[in-house]
């Protein structure tokens, strides 16, 4: 699934060139392109746009950033169903944050940690709000 792009989030393709420096990433889309997998990593590093027969690596791109991101933050929420709070986690891969919440889709992309987490306190606004008044 991809992320939601809301407030001031950026698409992420505009992440492909500094993405595309990572060792981690160059090793997955050399494995999954196979001898293209060069030839993608140079289109995008030099942010160029891929081919129809390129924009798989898209795909792989989300799975990688997805999968391999850490918590860089986390804010509470409060869920009425379970009455107890739940996790709002802005994430970090290489140079791209986004935000995870469960049974929420996730938002994204961001440049920087304060973006990521003031997208975060607006968006889940009313969950924050009420955890911090169950917090007592």
């Amino acid at each position: 699934m991809s992320a939601i792009n809301i407030f001031g989030a950026n698409p992420l393709e505009s992440f492909f060139p500094s993405l595309a420096a990572l060792p981690s990433v160059q090793t997955a889309l050399r494995e999954e392109s196979g001898k293209d997998g060069s030839a993608i990593i140079a289109k995008m590093e030099a942010d160029e746009s891929l081919s129809d027969e390129e924009l798989g690596v898209h795909d792989i791109i989300h799975d990688i950033v997805h999968n391999n991101s850490v918590v860089t933050d986390s804010l509470a929420g409060w869920s009425s169903a379970d009455n107890d709070t739940f996790p709002i986690n802005v994430m970090q891969f290489g140079s791209v944050f986004w935000i995870e919440a469960p049974e929420f889709d996730d938002i994204g992309y961001f440049d920087t940690l304060e973006e990521a987490k003031d997208a975060a306190e607006f968006n889940y606004e009313p969950f924050i709000t009420e955890a911090s008044e169950h917090k007592d």
